[in-house]
C-alpha cells in the first residue's frame, strides 16, 4: 500500500519535495505516538553509542527515501 500511494502522490511533484512531506507526515505520527505512550523521558537513558548508531541509521534511512522516490518517479515517465 504504501507504493501504491506514494506513487500515487508523485505524480507531476518533485520527488524530493515529495519525500520531504511525507517525512514531515512520519515524525508528526511517531512523536505523537511517543509523546502519548510517555516515552520522551526515556530519551536521558540513550547512550553515546545509540545516539550515533541512531543518528547515522537515520541519515542512510534518509538517503534510501530519496532514492526510493526518485526510482518511484523515474519508472512512471
Amino acid at each position: 500500500m504504501t507504493a501504491i500511494f506514494a506513487k500515487l502522490g508523485i505524480a507531476n511533484v518533485n520527488s524530493n519535495l515529495a519525500t520531504g512531506i511525507r517525512t514531515i507526515v512520519i515524525l508528526i505520527m511517531i512523536w505523537n505516538i511517543v509523546v502519548a505512550r510517555g516515552e520522551v523521558t526515556r530519551i536521558s537513558t540513550l547512550s553515546k553509542q545509540n545516539i550515533v548508531f541512531l543518528i547515522i541509521s537515520g541519515m542512510v534511512t534518509s538517503l534510501s527515501w530519496l532514492f526510493y522516490f526518485k526510482a518511484l518517479q523515474l519508472v512512471g515517465n
